[in-house]
């Protein structure tokens, strides 16, 4: 039996259970953190950037996105937003945004913010700030993650952000914390030879090598990299960085 890929029962009725009624507030600290990392590694997310948070609302305890989860999504899948619009009616700024994928795939999603009566720079804020909402919705729509976005929480009466778990004396934690040193580590040591060999290869990288591995691995900034996109950037980069044969 192949045990990398077996899941304890204990463990899966837990994922289950929070999946189909959306609250892990029933879950320990220790299923938490797990739940957390298993979010994180099914999309390819950096979990050392804390890109989801934990959040109480009306009697649950459900997961939302920061700016570093939807920042780190467009990137990896390479959307790009193509189209906009914004318009007040009864007071309410509505932007509407249109996305899309390098293969082609769409979605469109609204950002509301309250403007009635507000002037000057609070206008300019709810103006940027009814983007962001829509640009994040969009991001976690076209890329099929469905949890709240952290623009809209303070929309939310009663919901307050949570610390993450203590990780106390979990031995699972324990050894979570230890994998997540381990691959921040690797992590590292990839950067660095990715950054080595780029430096090599650099002067004779063809044009629009940018778009390519964006296009290619979905990296846009090395520092939200992950641990495969490196290993891949490398792969590509390797050919460039070899000195001709004399």
């Amino acid at each position: 039996m192949n045990t990398e890929l077996s899941t304890p029962v204990s463990e899966a009725s837990v994922i289950n259970a929070a999946l189909a009624q959306g609250d892990i507030g029933r879950m320990t600290d220790a299923e938490k953190t797990q739940y957390y990392l298993r979010v994180c590694k099914s999309m390819g997310l950096n979990p050392d950037t804390r890109p989801l948070g934990f959040l109480t609302f009306q009697g649950r305890v459900i997961l939302y996105a920061t700016k570093n989860c939807t920042d780190q999504l467009r990137q990896i899948h390479g959307v790009s937003m193509i189209s906009h619009e914004m318009h007040v009616e009864n007071g309410v700024l509505t932007t509407t945004v249109t996305m899309r994928t390098p293969n082609g795939r769409t979605d469109t999603e609204l950002g509301c913010v309250v403007v009635e009566n507000l002037k000057g720079e609070a206008l300019a804020n709810a103006r940027m700030k009814s983007m962001t909402k829509a640009k994040r919705r969009c991001t976690l729509a076209l890329v099929g993650l469905s949890c709240l976005d952290e623009s809209e929480t303070d929309t939310m009466p009663g919901a307050m952000p949570m610390p993450m778990p203590s990780p106390g004396d979990s031995g699972m934690l324990a050894e979570q914390g230890a994998k997540l040193i381990g691959h921040a580590s690797n992590r590292d040591k990839l950067l660095v030879e990715f950054s080595t060999l780029f430096n090599a290869a650099k002067p004779i990288l063809p044009p629009g090598w940018q778009d390519d591995i964006l296009q290619r691995f979905g990296v846009g900034r090395l520092k939200e990299a992950s641990a495969q996109q490196l290993a891949n950037l490398i792969d590509w980069v390797a050919p460039y960085s070899v000195p001709p044969a004399e």
